[in-house]
C-alpha cells in the first residue's frame, strides 16, 4: 500500500499481525522448552533424592543371602579386577548407619584412629554421614590396594614393611625396583576362585569360647551378626587364601572387613590385605 499524498509505502496491517503472531509463538515455544527442562530437572532431582533416601545406598549393593555368597562375590570381583564390584559387596552405608562408636572405643579401651581405619565422625547430620561414607569407602579401597600388591609380592617384600625405602646412589634400592614392586596384580595372568570355608578350616584350629565372646562384642560394635571366612584362590597356579569377615544387615550379608579376623589370628600384617599362601599356614 502507498500513501496517496507522498507515495511512501505503508506496511500491511495483515503482515504486521502475522509477524507479531510468529514472534509470540516463538517466545511461547522457548518458554515451553524452558519449563519442560525445569520440570525434568526437578523430577530427576526429586527421583534421586527419593531413591537415595528410600534405598539408603549409593556404593554398597543389595547384599547376599548368605555370608558365603558375599565372600565368593567379593573374591570373584577381585579375580576380575573389578574394584567397583568389590566395593559393592562391602557394607558401606549400612556400616556407617549401624556402627556403635562408643562400643568400639570401649572395646579397645582407647581412641586409636589407626586401628579404626580413619577418623569416623559422630555427628548426626546428613553432612557428617556423607563424610563418614566416603571415609569408609577410602578404608576399603586401601585394603583392596594392599590385596592387589600382596598377590604380586612375597609376604616379606619391603613394600609391606611400612617403612620408607631409601633409593639412589649408595642406597639399598633403585627407583625402578620400587616401581616394579608397586605394579600389583597387573602382571597376574590368572586368579581362580575356589571354595569358601570358615576361617578355622584354613588355620587348622577350632573355635573356642573366646571366639564366641568376640562375636558378641563385634555384633554390639557393628550392629549385625558376623561370620569369619576364608576363600580359596589359585593365583597363577599357586594356592592362596583370602580372609574376610561378613556381616548381616536387614537379612542381607555384606563384607565387613576384607582383611578378616582369620588373617589376624594367622598373624598376618594389615599390609597383607588378608591374603596369604596356603603353604605358609601349615
Amino acid at each position: 500500500m502507498f500513501c496517496p499524498k507522498c507515495g511512501a509505502t505503508i506496511p500491511d496491517s495483515d503482515n504486521k499481525e502475522k509477524s507479531g503472531s510468529k514472534v509470540v509463538k516463538n517466545i511461547l515455544l522457548v518458554l515451553l522448552i524452558l519449563v519442560l527442562m525445569a520440570v525434568s530437572g526437578l523430577g530427576t532431582a526429586a527421583y534421586m533424592m527419593f531413591h537415595n533416601k528410600s534405598s539408603g545406598a549409593t556404593y554398597e549393593g543389595k547384599g547376599y543371602n548368605t555370608p558365603e555368597e558375599a565372600a565368593k562375590a567379593y573374591a570373584e570381583a577381585f579375580a576380575n579386577k573389578d574394584i567397583n564390584e568389590m566395593l559393592s559387596c562391602c557394607a558401606i552405608e549400612s556400616y556407617v548407619d549401624n556402627l556403635d562408636y562408643e562400643a568400639q572405643i570401649e572395646r579397645y579401651g582407647a581412641y586409636m584412629p589407626t586401628i579404626f581405619g580413619g577418623p569416623i565422625m559422630t555427628g548426626d547430620d546428613e553432612a557428617t554421614r556423607q563424610i563418614n561414607i566416603e571415609e569408609r569407602k577410602g578404608q576399603l579401597t586401601n585394603f583392596i590396594i594392599r590385596a592387589n600388591l600382596r598377590v604380586s609380592q612375597p609376604i616379606d617384600s619391603p613394600i609391606f614393611s611400612g617403612l620408607a625405602l631409601q633409593v639412589g646412589d649408595g642406597k639399598e634400592y633403585d627407583a625402578d625396583e620400587i616401581v616394579d614392586m608397586l605394579k600389583g596384580a597387573s602382571d597376574i595372568d590368572s586368579i581362580k576362585v575356589g571354595d569358601v570355608e570358615d576361617c578355622y578350616y584354613f588355620l587348622q584350629a577350632s573355635s573356642n569360647d573366646n571366639s564366641d565372646k568376640m562375636h558378641k562384642t563385634l555384633k554390639k560394635v557393628y550392629g549385625g551378626k558376623i561370620e569369619w571366612l576364608g576363600v580359596e584362590l589359585e593365583i597363577d597356579g599357586e594356592d592362596y587364601v583370602m580372609f574376610v569377615d561378613a556381616i548381616q544387615y536387614d537379612e542381607k550379608w555384606y563384607i565387613l572387613a576384607p582383611h578378616g579376623t582369620g588373617a589376624s589370628i594367622a598373624g598376618l600384617d594389615v599390609y597383607s590385605g588378608g591374603i596369604c599362601e596356603l603353604a605358609l599356614l601349615d
